[in-house]
């Protein structure tokens, strides 16, 4: 498991877009429960490395944690 740094840039009703710390690009992530996310926070995400698919994502402020439905 590969784990990558994000720092949140919005927060919507359903998801939170994402930007990379290393590369700068940006994502729409969804999970399915509540990790407390607020524009600014640094966020880490899991990332299975055989199939590379996003896992959980984890508030580090807040240190909930969050299975990923979608990202975009």
């Amino acid at each position: 498991m590969a784990r990558k740094a994000f720092s949140v840039t919005n927060t919507w009703s359903s998801y939170i877009t994402i930007k990379s710390v290393a590369t700068g690009k940006t994502y729409d992530v969804s999970y399915d429960s509540k990790i407390g996310a607020q524009s600014g926070d640094t966020v880490t995400i899991i990332i299975d490395d055989s199939s590379d698919k996003w896992k959980t994502i984890i508030n580090e402020r807040t240190g909930d944690a969050a299975t990923i439905n979608r990202v975009s």
